[in-house]
């Protein structure tokens, strides 16, 4: 009897435990929500025909991918977003008869929303790429960058579609630590798989920090980032050089 008694009393007590330190963890939850740009994320498919002629007869092979990428700017016409370089790169066989290749990408928004993306510029040295989503110009968020680069051990946030896991309405939030730079790249303690690259990598502000890219086989939870210097000047070159392009073409 006295048994059954301490398993309920600390059954009880554990019970009461959770729900006094429930509030404020919600409440925590609450004010790092407000800050995340989970709207700032796309879902991207990229969809490639190879088509290749003989004397005889033409053929045709479509391939199809994902990834992730996110908001930098919003205007009248649409949204510039920033995904990895090797997204929007297609590798094309060199075999004879020469291979002909045409890639498509669609952005789609957290809530479902679908819209044509293409391609403005892309920097295969430190694995960035800048698209514009035509069209896209509500209920969604530019994410801000950060001013300053995050300190060695500093919490980080990421919004991804790793493996492809995407759903409208669900965006899978994940969280690690920046470890340095070495070799040229940003070395982050967070879990990524194919799916991941060209995701943000966000500091507890909501400001961007960081661009996923790549991510160990072996251990999936070793994940290399643009350097945060290389990102900023990226995005600020580029807005600065396609912004007046689309600007100067709107009405036509």
């Amino acid at each position: 009897m006295l048994r059954k008694i301490i398993i309920v009393l600390c059954s009880i007590f554990m019970f009461s435990t959770i729900i006094s330190c429930n509030y404020p963890f919600v409440a925590d939850l609450d004010k790092i929500n407000e800050k995340l740009p989970r709207r700032g994320f796309l879902f991207l498919k990229k969809s490639v025909v190879l088509h290749q002629c003989t004397k005889d007869k033409c053929n045709s092979m479509t391939s199809n991918s994902v990834a992730s990428g996110f908001i930098v700017k919003i205007q009248e016409r649409g949204s510039y977003a920033i995904t990895a370089a090797h997204v929007c790169e297609t590798a094309v066989p060199p075999i004879q008869p020469p291979v002909r290749a045409a890639a498509t990408y669609i952005a789609v928004t957290a809530d479902g929303r679908q819209y044509k993306a293409i391609i403005l510029d892309y920097n295969s040295e430190i694995d960035m790429c800048m698209l514009f989503v035509e069209q896209l110009n509500h209920n969604v968020q530019a994410v801000k960058i950060s001013n300053r680069a995050p300190a060695i051990g500093e919490k980080v946030y990421n919004f991804a579609a790793p493996r492809g896991i995407y759903r409208p309405g669900i965006v899978t939030l994940l969280e690690g630590r920046f470890n340095g730079n070495s070799g040229g790249v940003a070395w982050y303690t967070l879990p990524a798989a194919p799916g991941s690259s060209g995701s943000m990598i966000i500091n507890t502000d909501g400001e961007l920090v960081g661009m996923v890219h790549s991510v160990y086989i072996y251990f999936p939870m070793i994940t290399l980032s643009t350097e945060f210097k290389g990102l900023q000047h990226f995005i600020e070159h580029n807005l600065g050089k396609h912004t007046d392009r689309f600007w100067m073409t709107r009405g036509r």
